[in-house]
């Protein structure tokens, strides 16, 4: 029994440990509880709070935004209004400078009968209430302008007065609360995880007590005997429980510091959360504030932006109004000059027909006396029905006189009169060169007196003539027998010895537009050409001016063009420059001939045979026309394949001409393209362009004309020609495109476009002129690319040559003919992109590009032989050393002119002739080496 009381005693405690730890664990849960709210609503404010610092950054950044556009739209504002000002200033102060000169100018001076006295000036012609309207409009938009910018300027003052008064509270990055929110979780899971420690020791101290109770309970039962082992066991466990009772309440100390350190966190969210509010609520006051004040400048900007039209509109009103009113003081100015000139025309008039008054009685008289020397007494010897030009001067010439000569009175009358007397003009011109300050050029020449000279002069003047360099006047002379046209040499030297080639072409153009004048608008049938500084750059403008092309016109009635027969003679020693320069141009209209003709009338038999009839009767010149047998016999592949396309048959025009001695060699080989007409072939040009080729054949025209020219000029050199004449046309024969076949060179080429044809047949022509004529120098001339027009246009001739001599020889003749020609480049590399898979040459590039250089690169191959095409750069000079030194001419852009304008008239050319010609006159005159 004492044992029992014992134990019991012992127990107490033990149960009163476990009850005080059930309380402790109550505690703990509970704070556990209370975390977990406050984690949980902080979770929940947390986006909110997420939300409201990222917005309130947003919308300092657009109020910051809004703040600068404000103060910027302030200054562009400010800045138009005072840009409009300067405006209107300058358009106010350009209308005071006109009308106070249009006070100035009295229009009295010019005779108007309507004005009676006092000064009468353009002012009275002006419209004042108009300026006067026109200006207060502008001024009332510019003072509205200024009222709109005022108020503007006022509210946004006070706007920006209202924001730069609220404070934003500044706010913690989100990023640092967040991680406080994390920190917070992190302790209520401590916390979690001790009580549950908590709950297992108390579990484990209950275990204890209730075997505790149950031993006892046990005892009493029993009567109270326990063994030995079972009260150490009992006594052991009973002894445990104070320790764990003891690490349950640190646990439980634990448990409270977090919820302690819990709560504090909470307590500074919640505050950081109201402070972000405020900052939120500030910054969108200040939105608020942006926000009404966009809302009142709304209407006031467009009120801004159509007042700025208005004045816009206004301002270009009043620059219209004083536009036209400068111009209303031109036309004054032009009329005052037009009124003077009319007087000079009238005071010309007058003076002629005082003089034709003076022949007219001179002869009245002289058919008096002669009357009365055969009168006998049965009346006159001759009937007055015989003499009907003896009479009272014709009524055409008779002139009212003017009653007040200060004013110019009837001008259509009189200009009716001077057209009559025009109308009664010989048919005769006169060519006159006038320098710089109307000074007439060799004036004594052409029989004027010092007096016609001087009235010359007084007339150009009065017409605003002053020999300006390409311009031409034509005027009547004083005795009224011919046209005289004066054209502007400007500052060109009067000795022949000392004029440059730019002077020449100034003299060619200036003698061809007058030549052209005197056809067209005077109609004259013989032209006399003064003499100029330049006698064969004169006689070539003339004849070249002379030019059209319509024999296939049935009817010419109505067209501005000169009369069919036309007599120009120069009046000058210098016959011999005159007569070589109408060959030379004679020689370029010869190749318009040929280049115009339509293909039905100039076909390769019809060419052929129309340059033999051309070249019948001249000295030391051979010509000769092969047919398709021949050309099988030279194995020329390249002609007869472009030509088997046609039904008309080839030719192969030869010209040789020995000017220099049969024995001696061969100076200069000439190779001409010579298609009559080319479709394209398969690969078929454009319709729109199609008509053109009629001139493809212009290489060998000019080639032949050029022939012709030094035959007649005797030039002492010995020159051959060839032209491969065919046409590029479709039939069931025609070539295809990647057709294969054999030069006279032994070279096979594909033909990979059939529109390339023109080099085909002259890569024949040079290599046989090369291998039977051996030159010295050679020279082919072709129609050949498009691609030269693009480059080069229609006024250069592209040039290829490996060779620096003959392109220095080549130059020298460009300029001398004032036919400009261009250096083209011909590299090693454009070798490369000939190559073919199936034969040793393409006929075409294999890239869409450099397709001139292609070209020429290709006919290189057939005068100096086959090139290895390396693909590099290379020197285009490295042919030096080879013989004949080589050339190649595309004229595809010089073949056509695009309009008539001095001595060029629209439609084929006929160049490079003259160059061709000069260069063999170069070469005549020193050989090349």
């Amino acid at each position: 029994m004492a044992t029992l009381e014992k134990l019991t005693r012992l127990s107490e405690p033990s149960i009163q440990g476990a009850q005080s730890v059930k309380k402790i664990a109550k505690d703990a849960n509970e704070l556990v509880r209370q975390s977990q709210e406050e984690h949980q609503s902080i979770c929940k404010i947390h986006p909110k709070l997420a939300f409201l610092i990222a917005d309130s950054h947003v919308q300092i950044k657009l109020c910051q935004s809004l703040e600068g556009n404000l103060k910027r739209h302030l200054a562009d504002l400010e800045s138009t209004v005072q840009a409009k000002e300067q405006q209107a200033n300058d358009l106010f102060q350009e209308m005071a400078t006109i009308l106070e000169l249009l006070k100035s100018r009295e229009v009295n001076e010019i005779g108007s009968h309507s004005i009676k006295d006092g000064k009468h000036t353009l002012y009275d012609h002006i419209d004042q209430e108009a300026v006067d309207s026109l200006e207060s409009r502008v001024k009332q938009y510019l003072q509205q302008l200024q009222d709109i910018s005022k108020t503007n300027s006022e509210q946004c003052t006070q706007t920006l007065h209202k924001i730069n008064h609220i404070t934003i509270p500044e706010a913690e990055d989100i990023s640092i609360t967040w991680e406080g929110v994390q920190a917070m979780g992190n302790l209520i899971a401590d916390s979690q995880s001790a009580i549950d420690d908590i709950s297992q020791d108390l579990q484990s101290v209950e275990r204890h007590c209730d075997q505790l109770r149950d031993t006892i309970r046990d005892l009493e039962v029993q009567g109270g005997t326990l063994s030995i082992d079972d009260y150490n066991v009992l006594l052991h466990d009973t002894d445990e429980i104070p320790g764990i009772v003891a690490d349950l309440e640190e646990a439980l100390s634990g448990v409270r510091q977090r919820a302690d350190e819990i709560n504090v966190r909470h307590l500074q969210y919640s505050a950081f959360f109201d402070e972000s509010k405020r900052r939120f609520a500030a910054v969108s006051e200040i939105s608020d504030i942006f926000s009404e004040y966009v809302q009142t400048a709304a209407g006031e900007q467009s009120r801004y932006v159509a007042l700025v039209a208005a004045l816009d509109t206004a301002l270009e009103d009043m620059w219209g109004l004083v536009t036209w009113y400068r111009q209303f003081h031109s036309a004054y100015d032009g009329l005052i000059a037009e009124v003077h000139r009319r007087r000079q025309a009238q005071r010309d008039i007058l003076a002629a027909v005082d003089d034709m008054r003076a022949r007219l009685d001179a002869l009245h008289m002289e058919e008096l006396q002669t009357r009365a020397a055969f009168v006998d007494k049965d009346g006159p010897y001759l009937p007055s029905d015989l003499c009907p030009f003896i009479q009272d001067p014709p009524s055409r010439f008779v002139i009212e006189e003017v009653a007040d000569a200060g004013r110019f009175a009837s001008v259509q009358s009189h200009e009716t009169r001077t057209h009559q007397v025009l109308s009664e003009a010989a048919k005769r011109g006169l060519v006159l060169g006038v320098l710089s300050n109307n000074k007439l050029l060799n004036a004594d020449s052409a029989s004027l007196s010092n007096a016609q000279q001087q009235s010359l002069v007084a007339k150009a003047a009065a017409l605003g003539f002053s020999g300006e360099a390409g311009k031409v006047q034509t005027v009547l002379s004083d005795d009224l027998q011919q046209h005289i046209a004066l054209v502007g040499l400007g500052d060109t030297q009067a000795e022949a010895a000392k004029i440059s080639t730019t002077e020449t072409e100034i003299v060619r153009t200036a003698v061809a537009t007058g030549v052209r004048q005197l056809l067209q608008a005077r109609k004259v049938d013989s032209v006399t050409i003064a003499p100029m500084p330049h006698a064969q750059a004169a006689a070539e403008g003339a004849q070249l001016a002379l030019y059209k092309f319509d024999q296939f016109k049935s009817s010419k009635e109505g067209e501005d063009e000169a009369p069919a027969s036309i007599n120009v003679s120069w009046l000058d020693s210098t016959q011999k420059e005159w007569d070589a320069g109408q060959i030379t141009a004679n020689a370029q209209n010869f190749a318009r001939d040929l280049m115009n003709t339509p293909a039905n009338f100039m076909t390769p038999t019809l060419f052929a045979e129309r340059v033999a009839r051309e070249f019948q009767g001249l000295d030391n010149v051979h010509v000769r026309v092969h047919g398709p047998e021949w050309v099988k016999e030279q194995k020329m592949g390249g002609l007869l394949t472009v030509s088997q396309g046609s039904n008309e048959p080839l030719r192969f025009l030869e010209i040789e001409y020995r000017g220099s001695g049969a024995d001696t060699p061969v100076d200069l080989g000439l190779v001409g393209k010579g298609v009559t007409f080319d479709t394209g072939g398969y690969s078929l040009k454009p319709g729109r362009y199609m008509d053109a080729m009629k001139g493809d054949m212009g290489g060998g025209a000019v080639v032949v004309a050029a022939m012709r020219a030094l035959a007649q000029l005797r030039v002492p050199i010995n020159i051959v020609a060839a032209v491969p004449l065919c046409e590029n046309m479709i039939n069931g024969k025609a070539v295809k495109v990647s057709d294969v076949y054999t030069s006279r060179a032994g070279i096979t080429v594909e033909v990979m476009n059939t529109d390339a044809e023109g080099r085909l047949i002259l890569a024949d022509a040079l290599h046989y002129v090369t291998d039977v004529h051996k030159p010295t120098a050679l020279v082919d001339v072709a129609t050949l690319t498009g691609a030269m027009v693009v480059a080069l246009g229609e006024h250069y001739t592209g040039v290829f040559t490996p060779s620096p001599h003959l392109w220095q020889r080549i130059e020298r003749a460009a300029h001398t003919a004032d036919e400009p020609a261009w250096r083209m480049p011909l590299h090693d590399c454009w070798d490369a992109m000939l190559k073919s898979p199936v034969a040793d040459l393409s006929n075409i590039g294999n890239r869409a590009e450099a397709g001139a250089c292609t070209a020429a690169a290709f006919l290189r191959q057939f005068v100096h032989g086959k090139r290895a095409g390396k693909g590099i750069l290379g020197d285009q000079n490295n042919d030096e050393e080879s013989s004949p030194k080589w050339a190649h001419l595309d004229i595809a852009g010089p073949m056509e002119a695009a309009s008539t304008s001095g001595y060029h008239t629209k439609g084929m050319s006929g160049r490079p002739t003259r160059l061709l010609i000069a260069l063999a006159q170069d070469l005549a005159h020193k050989k090349l080496n």
